[in-house]
């Protein structure tokens, strides 16, 4: 409702953060720009006459210690089938010698000195200001924020600041400080890649190029934070009321054979046009009564700061309106005073001025403006329409990654062919600022090197007393059929099933059970039946670990007729595994299951969903999902039938993976304070079956902060099962980008700030104890992929297993290899990058990518080579397993009651059961 028909037009939010970006709701699109002048919001008093001095403090002078260099690069490897590869990299070709940085402050010239926040706005100041205000026409780069970059000084000396008068619109002005804070000579970027040994790389160069290559498309395509998405690229439909947009992502990289740009095609999901009431009956939520809490909840959350326009008045149909809320109560129950003083409710209002509204039951949309002094602005929710545009910022479904994993299963070939039409797209070719800095982008390699390693020999369990079942498998892929597992901890007698789909038929579970025990028993696991079985409702929104913990309680899982004891409760029999059937896409039954199981009453659980327990059992899923309750009760599904290497064999080993894994939103919008979760998961035998797991909760997203502190626990343990220290400890670091361990500088360097808190650790446990280390990153997201020939794909252009690049496409400055161990399942294979930053036990090239290789074939849960080494992959389930624990992803609430946590549950420390100190139960 608008109080007295009042309040005029609602401005665009210029903040930065609720803008619908590049987003044109006037129409023309300029008018709405010449609006947001007059209507900037002023800042603090101060601010803007602070940014304009642009006279920093001198900083401290301190001292640098030296970072630990990670190792250079060794030869090449040789073992391995020779093939030719096709990338996505773009060569790209650098003319320009030197370009300017100017560090810029943009704010209104009149009496309100307002800094300018609007994007969109800044970016037409810059044009502006590279035309016409420069000694010479040129187009400038601009990220956006106050890094500018052009090919021209403006007339300034480095360390000087200039003002400048920009006309942006006939009688608009906007005041511009410019600094030049640095003078690049782009050459030294070539001069590092031919020779990394005496030069340094220049990171500052390589992100000059990205807002080069950045700054034209940002004033044509949405942007999504470096990806650029336009409408009509192939949307197709992704959810309720939203599109899945295409479009593309560019990164520039320094290579052996140059610098390159990474191109990939990327999705965003982008609201289309859809009236509120249209929306929410997409959603699934009934419209003929009040809505629940928590479906008020759900599209509270996910319709904060969008942008929608009334339609009620047809003077109001090009008017973008923020959205500051959702009301808590419904049209009919909000009361404010009409013009002759008498309380009305809003639903009255509409059914005298316009027409009696058809939900005055749901809730208003708060349109108030919150910058300016007005009457409050309750609209219902029919009357609105949600503006095209506007990209989702909420958390995808269970639906949409189903639906998002269906668009992005294409295969090699018909990707890079998808890449090729984007690169038209973007037109390189006519673009000014290329053209300002003489970059021009080349064809792209259609020739690059690779080789073919040969798989591992895999072993499973005895058939006979003599040998183990040991084969090679084929890319990559093999099956249990005929196989038994090599090593079952305990038969499997004391376990129990819980149905909590309501309607799902006793008959089919009876037979899933029935299935699951043969095929068991028949892959060498020793399965009894369960001892009970028990069906239920859904686990019940209020307290949900307690009235599951009870249900658990009741089963009668011991062979003597015992039920399964309470927490707390020292004599009784452990429950050797829980297999709850839940229903299909319901999240909190899961989390509730965790919980109980990891938490509170310490048993391993496996939960699967209704739609796989049927009349018609899958002999396949069986088989995985014997797999995975195997490896949680400790047992080993197949180990290596080959040795490792004797550079390792020779030595106490112990194989360390080391995660550290942040909430889907802080990683989303790029936070650095947490709560964050670290975690080293490390092989206890050499078989690589047994593990040890340690966890720790931090509040910086950006390191480890206490590596030692967990490597004490993982190595005391390995110490209590061997009486023995490891010699050399390798260790898998995932994630760390370059940035974290090639700074000269110890306190920002990342990597030298883990490796010394680890060397500390294993001083504090014994002060002469010096482990050898092998120290290696690992990182999936490189924005590389690869298009295999017949020789060495599939039909799809998959690379195969064993795939290994070391040339040409790699750091000149690393030692890194990409690795593509595991087969096409769906979509296009990505590779794994190895970067090797410490080696002290000397292995060769061949030695390290085999090492690699050969350890994805011991994942546990699957009979096939997976993406990266298990103990990175066990890391990273067990982080996301902590914080599925803990509560703290994306603001949600532990599922776990006070009393039940116990005196550990605080901030640092997520407690899991002591009966699950050595089982991968994360798995």
């Amino acid at each position: 409702m608008e109080g007295g028909e009042e309040g005029g037009g609602i401005p665009v939010d210029v903040s930065g953060s609720g803008e619908p970006a590049n987003l044109d709701v006037s129409g023309s699109g300029e008018p709405a720009v010449v609006s947001e002048i007059a209507d900037l919001p002023v800042d603090e008093p101060g601010v803007g006459e602070a940014t304009m001095a642009m006279e920093a403090e001198a900083p401290v002078q301190r001292h640098v210690e030296p970072a630990r260099a990670p190792m250079f690069p060794i030869d090449e490897g040789t073992e391995g089938t020779r093939t030719r590869l096709k990338t996505n990299l773009l060569p790209l070709k650098i003319e320009v010698r030197t370009v300017y940085h100017f560090k810029i402050t943009t704010m209104m010239f009149e009496d309100r000195n307002a800094e300018i926040k609007n994007k969109d706005l800044r970016r037409k100041v810059v044009q502006k200001l590279g035309t016409h205000e420069f000694q010479e026409e040129t187009a400038l780069a601009y990220d956006a924020k106050d890094n500018v970059y052009g090919v021209f000084d403006g007339g300034l000396i480095l360390g000087s600041s200039v003002e400048k008068k920009v006309e942006v619109y006939e009688g608009k002005f906007v005041k511009v400080g410019l600094k030049l804070v640095n003078e690049m000579d782009v050459q030294s970027l070539l001069a590092y890649i031919r020779d990394p040994l005496t030069f340094s790389p220049r990171q500052d160069v390589l992100n000059m190029l990205s807002c080069v290559f950045q700054t034209s498309p940002a004033s044509r395509y949405l942007v999504v934070r470096n990806g650029f998405f336009r409408e009509g690229n192939d949307a197709r439909p992704w959810g309720p009321g939203v599109d899945a947009w295409l479009g593309y992502t560019m990164v520039p990289k320094a290579l052996r054979l140059g610098v390159h740009l990474s191109f990939n095609h990327s999705r965003t999901a982008v609201y289309r046009e859809i009236g509120v009431i249209e929306w929410l009956d997409s959603l699934r939520i009934y419209l003929r009564a009040p809505l629940s809490e928590r479906d008020w909840r759900r599209i509270s959350k996910e319709l904060k700061n969008m942008y929608v326009k009334t339609i009620h008045r047809p003077q109001d149909l090009d008017k973008p309106r923020k959205i500051n809320a959702v009301t808590p109560e419904s049209a009919e129950r909000i009361f404010f005073k009409d013009r002759d003083g008498n309380d009305i409710s809003v639903a009255q209002y509409f059914a005298e001025l316009y027409r009696p509204l058809n939900f005055p039951h749901l809730p208003c949309l708060d349109l108030t403006q919150r910058k300016r002094d007005g009457p409050n602005i309750w609209v219902p929710l029919e009357v609105c329409v949600i503006i095209r545009g506007q990209r989702r910022r909420s958390d995808p479904t269970d639906e949409m990654n189903a639906e998002r994993l269906r668009l992005e299963s294409i295969g090699a070939e018909e990707r890079m062919a998808m890449t090729d039409r984007l690169v038209a797209d973007a037109n390189f070719a006519d673009d000014p600022v290329l053209k300002a800095f003489k970059i021009q982008v080349n064809p792209r390699i259609s020739d690059l090197p690779a080789r073919l390693l040969k798989a591992p020999a895999v072993k499973y369990g005895t058939r006979s007393l003599n040998e183990g079942d040991r084969f090679r498998p084929s890319k990559g892929v093999w099956n249990m059929r005929d196989h038994r597992v090599y090593k079952s901890d305990a038969p499997l007698t004391r376990w129990g099933v819980l149905c909590l789909d309501p309607h799902k038929r006793r008959n089919d579970v009876d037979a899933f059970i029935r299935e699951l025990v043969n095929l068991g028993n028949e892959n060498g696991m020793k399965i009894s039946g369960p001892l009970s079985v028990e069906y239920g409702d859904n686990v019940p929104d209020a307290d949900p670990v307690r009235s599951l913990a009870a249900t658990v309680s009741s089963l009668d899982l011991n062979s003597d007729g015992q039920a399964l004891l309470k927490p707390n409760d020292a004599d009784k029999k452990e429950c050797q595994m829980l297999l709850v059937i839940k229903p299909d896409m319901d999240n909190n039954v899961y989390t509730t299951v965790k919980t109980v199981g990891d938490s509170v009453m310490g048993f391993p659980s496996q939960v699967v969903q209704a739609r796989y327990v049927g009349p018609h059992t899958n002999r396949q899923y069986h088989s995985n999902l014997l797999l995975k309750m195997n490896g949680k009760m400790g047992g080993a599904n197949h180990v290596l039938g080959d040795d490792l290497c004797p550079r390792i064999t020779e030595n106490v080993y112990m194989i360390c993976g080391m995660a550290l894994s942040t909430g889907k939103k802080r990683r989303r919008e790029g936070l650095v304070q947490g709560p964050a979760v670290a975690a080293v998961v490390a092989t206890v035998d050499p078989e690589m079956t047994k593990f040890a797991h340690a966890h720790c909760m931090q509040s910086d997203v950006r390191h480890v902060e206490d590596a030692g502190h967990l490597f004490k626990q993982v190595i005391g343990e390995f110490s209590s099962a061997w009486k023995n220290l490891p010699d050399v400890l390798i260790i898998y670091r995932e994630g760390l980008s370059e940035g974290g361990f090639l700074i000269a500088d110890a306190e920002q360097n990342y990597f030298h700030t883990e490796l010394e808190s680890i060397l500390k650790g294993c001083r504090d446990i014994r002060p002469d104890y010096q482990p050898k280390i092998v120290f290696i990153v690992v990182s999936k997201r490189n924005k590389t992929f690869f298009v295999a020939g017949p020789d060495a794909g599939d039909e799809k252009g998959n690379c195969q297993s064993g795939v290994v690049i070391d040339t040409d496409v790699v750091s000149p400055r690393l030692n890194e290899f990409f690795l593509i161990s595991h087969p096409g399942l769906k979509g296009t294979s990505r590779p794994t990058k190895y970067t090797v930053l410490v080696d002290d036990i000397g292995f060769t090239a061949d030695e390290i990518q085999q090492f690699c290789f050969h350890q994805c074939f011991t994942f546990a849960r699957c009979a096939r080579a997976v993406s990266i080494v298990p103990t990175v992959y066990y890391a990273q389930l067990y982080a996301l397993r902590v914080f599925l624990l803990s509560g703290t992803d994306d603001g949600t609430e532990s599922v776990i009651s006070d009393d039940l946590r116990g005196p550990q549950a605080h901030y640092n420390h997520v407690p899991t059961h002591s009966n699950l100190s050595d089982r991968l139960f994360f798995i």
